[in-house]
């Protein structure tokens, strides 16, 4: 038994820290699309422990200090950031006196070996956790036929381009005016002397990312039975295999897919472009960095990372409208949602200005980066229009608003309903040529692709009631667009 232990220890400390990275967000990290990526770690930490015993010219003494450091990421991933460093620092004492001192052959052969058991334990119930996770999301998505596309009602064909561009956690014109008090005018201005339909009172119909843009691509509402972990793995399946593109590619046109950093788009061409692209994943990073005591050091990487994006999405924007052929560009834009990484006027952040954003609870910096993608956005639209060969369809949307100010997320099922109120308040702005149909004041991105759908399209899809679901960790608690209005439009909201 010992030898087996022996054996397989060096493998178990290999990739205990790999299960530990998917088992902390099993839903939304797909293991198979970082294959190479774990096949490189592994080997990585499988080199790293057997040059160390090498060096030391003690296996035992490297399997014990090893197998500490991978009980503290094991430990710390479930635990708060204080607790994080408590338990590193501790296990990393202890690693570092198992490797400083000698121990006692009777106690270190044994100690050693039956390390392996708790590795092996943690192991084991991580890949059942992850396993039971994937299955109950393949389940859920068989069950619902989340593929399957709707019949169109008459045969409309449609010829123009589609520009379909996401600003992530952008606000309402009336939320810049009345709540920050802040002058982006010249911005609304422009989207009315081009002739963009503004949905005056859009409210968006979930508070976050992944709820709201795979409602979004697939015009319905989310199942409110699911829990957190399986809800993501299926919102990214639905984003991934969503209804939107399947019809629009029945239709003839080329769609192009740009990467967003939140997830990937179009897949890369092989595996070694795919594990470059997809480890810059924010939700990647992000794990990784949770996992450790030094979880906030990746947001130098981060922000350069980010502010590189956004301007190559801009970039992709403009390149596509210059392509032939009849094309859809659909682009998520994590803009002007954190990290800051632009001014007003688009220059990088001094490191006194970065301190000073990462504590801004006025969301002052927040602002600053909001008029800087509406100027690219302008920019892009005069770019786009100038490009086309017949007045395109510019959807322009914001998945969701923001919170308001001095507010902490975390406290979001506590927080007062005029203050949840403002988070729903998005952005709507629709160039649609040649639409002669009403449009309400009212109306949620979930039906606003509906309409679209219907109108150039063909399709008889039903207009469903407008509502603003709180949030995917407790799907079944709904809040009728109604409420919401009352407090971002009292007067509109007495008289629908």
């Amino acid at each position: 038994m010992r030898k087996i232990l022996s054996l397989i220890q060096p493998y178990l400390i290999a990739i205990t820290p790999l299960v530990m990275l998917f088992r902390n967000n099993p839903g939304e990290i797909f293991l198979f699309d970082f294959s190479l990526l774990l096949a490189l770690l592994a080997i990585l930490i499988f080199s790293v422990f057997y040059a160390i015993s090498k060096w030391l010219k003690d296996y035992e003494k490297t399997s014990i200090a090893l197998s500490l450091m991978c009980f503290s990421l094991s430990i710390s991933a479930e635990l708060p950031s204080l607790s994080k460093v408590w338990i590193w620092s501790l296990c990393a004492s202890g690693a570092l006196i198992s490797l400083m001192f000698s121990i006692p052959s009777k106690w270190k052969r044994p100690l050693a070996c039956y390390l392996s058991v708790p590795l092996l334990i943690i192991v084991s119930y991580n890949l059942f956790e992850i396993g039971h996770i994937k299955k109950t999301i393949r389940n859920e998505i068989e069950q619902q036929k989340l593929v399957a596309l709707p019949n169109k009602l008459y045969p409309n064909t449609c010829s123009k381009d589609i520009y379909f561009i996401i600003l992530d956690e952008f606000i309402s014109e009336q939320a810049f005016k009345n709540y920050y008090h802040f002058d982006n005018s010249d911005f609304f201005s422009y989207l009315k002397e081009k002739d963009f339909h503004l949905i005056s009172s859009s409210t968006s119909n979930y508070p976050w990312t992944i709820t709201s843009i795979s409602s979004i691509l697939n015009f319905d509402y989310h199942s409110t039975e699911l829990s957190k972990n399986v809800f993501t793995g299926v919102a990214q399946f639905l984003i991934e295999q969503n209804k939107l593109f399947g019809i629009l590619k029945k239709e003839g046109y080329i769609v192009h897919h740009i990467p967003s950093i939140y997830w990937m788009g179009n897949s890369p061409q092989g595996p070694i472009s795919d594990c470059l692209s997809r480890t810059k994943s924010y939700g990647l990073i992000q794990t990784i960095s949770q996992s450790t005591p030094w979880k906030n050091s990746y947001r130098d990487y981060q922000r350069n990372a980010h502010r590189e994006h956004v301007l190559e999405q801009l970039d992709q924007l403009k390149k596509i409208a210059e392509q032939p052929g009849k094309k859809f560009a659909f682009a998520h834009i994590m803009c002007p949602h954190r990290p800051i990484a632009f001014t007003a006027n688009g220059s990088t952040l001094s490191e006194e200005e970065i301190l000073e954003a990462e504590k801004d609870t006025q969301h002052r910096f927040y602002l600053g980066q909001a008029k800087f993608i509406s100027n690219e956005i302008k920019k892009t639209i005069d770019h786009i229009l100038e490009h086309s060969s017949e007045p395109p369809l510019i959807i322009i949307l914001s998945d969701h608003g923001r919170f308001p100010i001095n507010c902490n997320p975390k406290g979001k099922a506590t927080l007062p309903l005029e203050e949840i109120a403002w988070r729903f308040s998005n952005l709507q702005a629709l160039y649609l040529p040649g639409f002669d149909s009403s449009l309400p004041d009212h109306i949620t991105p979930l039906n606003t692709i509906r309409i679209i759908l219907n109108y150039y399209f063909g399709y008889g899809l039903p207009i469903l009631d407008d509502e603003c679901c709180l949030h995917f960790l407790d799907l079944n608690q709904r809040i009728l667009s109604k409420l919401i209005l009352e407090q971002l439009h009292p007067r509109e909201a007495q008289h629908p």
